[in-house]
Formats: C-alpha cells, sequence, structure tokens
C-alpha cells in the first residue's frame, strides 16, 4: 500500500512541477498590439478593410533582419510575440481608422513588416503595402505605400513602438488617397 502511495505522490508531484514550469514559460512572453486605433474619418468611402499577407507573415513572430550581417535571413526574437499576426492586426487597426461609410472595398496587400538593422545599435521598422480600391467588381485604383520609421531602441519593444507609429503614418496616408477618391466611392456600382 505505501508504495502505491509513493507512486501516486511522485506522480502528482511530477505533473505539478510540469504544470509550473509550462506556466513559467509561458509567463515570459510578452505581448504586444499596435496600440489602441482611434477611430478616424467615416466619410471616406470604404465600407470594408480587407488584408492580405504572404503566408511568412501569418505568424507572431517579431521579426526582424541583420542587414549588416545576413541580409537574405529574417530572424525572431525569442521572447516577444504579436497578439495576433501582423495581417490580423494591421486589418484591424485600418477597419477601425478607415472603414464606415460608402461603397468601395479597400485591399491592402502587406508585402513587409519587418525590422531591418543597419548596425548592432540602429534599425527601421519597414512596412510595404499594395492597395486597391474597388466598386462592385472594379477596381478602382491601385496605390503603393513604403512606409520607414526609426525604431527608439535595438529591441522588440523598439520594434513595437515604430511597427505602431508606421501603421498610424499608412492609416494617415491611406485617408488621404482615399480622400483624393471619395466621390467614386459615393455612387453605387451599378454607376460604373
Amino acid at each position: 500500500m505505501s508504495g502505491e502511495y509513493c507512486r501516486l505522490a511522485l506522480l502528482l508531484l511530477t505533473t505539478l512541477l510540469a504544470a509550473c514550469s509550462t506556466t513559467a514559460e509561458r509567463s515570459d512572453h510578452l505581448r504586444y498590439d499596435l496600440g489602441f486605433s482611434v477611430a478616424g474619418e467615416r466619410d471616406n468611402g470604404v465600407s470594408t478593410v480587407e488584408v492580405i499577407a504572404p503566408s511568412w507573415l501569418a505568424t507572431d513572430a517579431i521579426e526582424y533582419r541583420l542587414a549588416y550581417a545576413d541580409a537574405a535571413q529574417r530572424r525572431e526574437y525569442a521572447d516577444n510575440r504579436w497578439v495576433a499576426s501582423p495581417v490580423e492586426l494591421l486589418r484591424l487597426f485600418l477597419q477601425r481608422r478607415l472603414a464606415g461609410g460608402g461603397t468601395c472595398r479597400l485591399r491592402v496587400d502587406l508585402d513587409e513588416f519587418l525590422q531591418v538593422f543597419d548596425s548592432p545599435q540602429a534599425s527601421l521598422q519597414i512596412m510595404a503595402v499594395r492597395a486597391s480600391l474597388s466598386l462592385g467588381t472594379t477596381v478602382v485604383d491601385r496605390g503603393s505605400f513604403v512606409i520607414e520609421q526609426q525604431a527608439t531602441s535595438p529591441d522588440a519593444r523598439g520594434s513595437v513602438a515604430a511597427a505602431s507609429l508606421a501603421t498610424s503614418q499608412l492609416a494617415d496616408q491611406l485617408a488621404a488617397w482615399l480622400a483624393q477618391r471619395r466621390e467614386t466611392c459615393r455612387s453605387t456600382p451599378a454607376d460604373h
């Protein structure tokens, strides 16, 4: 009976230790988002925002590149993650800032979302997108935007802060671009 009791106690202790180590590993990961997005102008002609990206951006990793050492290699911070993929974060941010009125659909193809180090102490957050504005099945216009934002520190926290600023800049540039097409998006698809 005591041997069975010892095995049960050992099993319980092993299970508790495993649970504690799993919890400790999870709590070491810092989770980031792009910050709160204040709702923007609702009369810019866009009803919805869609964000598309290549498969390598469909991860929660905060990625960087050491351009001074190996420009072809993408790396990720070990203990820092986005709360969702950059695709989802960008879609939610832009939907809140840009969508709400009109009949057009804004599609944003996210081509790059990455911190690039030119030296061990200097880096930029780079965001490259292609935008297309559609009314029904007709593409009304296309545009390309590249945002480069200096990081305040050479780490994940600096990358996140720069990404948040870059996303706000992108939203502002897209809003200005959409303002020039507002009248087109106030019409109905049958008008075209």
